[in-house]
């Protein structure tokens, strides 16, 4: 792993890689900052960030627009106009002062999926959502606590999900848009350890590449949650990875110093840092989010 850009996020997190500006995004949540590194820069730091107004989760790109963003945030989702550092709400989340939004991603069909939590996560009490190409925001009938991962097998059929507060990642089938509760099964298992599964990405072969938060480490998963191979990080808390750069043969890690003691950031000190790796195979694209309304 080396360092693609030493700015030090509290909680680094959604990674994106947007193909046509040739460039990664990535968000510190804490700070309510978007960052943007063109993958040819030679600097360790971002090339540009914007400071946000809401806390801002997860992102995608737009199909058509080149300098939008959509994301969600803890009151909101709606899209950020890079040009203009503005930011548009289109749907009022309505969740209460104590929730806000996670993790998310476009699905093969073009939904944007997301999840909610606790500021201070007590329990299952967040929720998962979903909103369609035509603007149809659509609970799901499941409960999670800490809302990570969101990726898809190729068709969409199948969605992985994890919950980082029972250290679990879970698969369901997908079918018009909704989460069928009855097929959930538990792909991978942490609840033992220490560590807990986080954000993610496809591979082209279909493997899943996830961040161990607390566990120093990237994973490669296999269908049945088999351990395929092991990237060890320099810093304890890595949180979500995505696949980028020249065909896709890149992946990049955000990670966080959030809870942190100055001990502890003292032997890690690139805590927050985000990370570079080339792989042999390539990854999947991160999907656009369009509106046909």
């Amino acid at each position: 792993m080396k360092v693609f850009s030493e700015e030090t996020n509290e909680l680094g997190e959604g990674p994106l890689w947007h193909p046509e500006r040739n460039s990664l995004f990535w968000l510190d949540i804490l700070n309510r900052k978007l960052f943007e590194k063109s993958f040819e820069s030679k600097k360790l730091t971002a090339d540009r960030s914007w400071l946000l107004p809401e806390y801002t989760s997860a992102i995608a790109h737009d199909k058509n627009d080149d300098n939008i963003l959509w994301m969600v945030t803890d009151k909101s989702f709606g899209k950020f106009d890079l040009s203009k550092s503005s930011y548009v709400p289109f749907l009022n989340l309505g969740l209460e002062n104590s929730f806000r939004a996670n993790d998310g991603g476009v699905s093969p069909d073009g939904t944007f999926w997301f999840g909610t939590m606790e500021w201070s996560p007590s329990g299952i009490n967040g929720s998962i959502y979903s909103i369609s190409a035509s603007a149809i925001i659509q609970k799901q009938n499941i409960k999670i606590g800490i809302p990570n991962t969101f990726c898809w097998n190729s068709n969409g059929s199948v969605i992985y999900i994890s919950d980082s507060f029972q250290q679990k990642m879970f698969s369901y089938e997908v079918e018009n848009h909704k989460l069928k509760s009855t097929t959930a099964r538990i792909l991978v298992d942490l609840s033992n350890g220490n560590s807990t599964p986080d954000g993610g990405a496809v591979d082209c072969d279909e493997f899943l590449w996830n961040a161990h938060w607390d566990g120093h480490k990237v994973v490669k998963y296999g269908y049945y949650g088999e351990s395929q191979k092991e990237i060890l990080m320099p810093v304890p808390k890595p949180t979500s990875c995505c696949f980028g750069g020249p065909e896709y043969r890149h992946l990049f890690v955000t990670s966080a110093r959030t809870t942190m003691s100055k001990q502890d950031i003292t032997k890690y000190p690139m805590a927050g840092n985000v990370f570079i790796r080339e792989l042999k195979t390539p990854g999947r694209p991160s999907l656009p989010f369009c509106l046909v309304i």
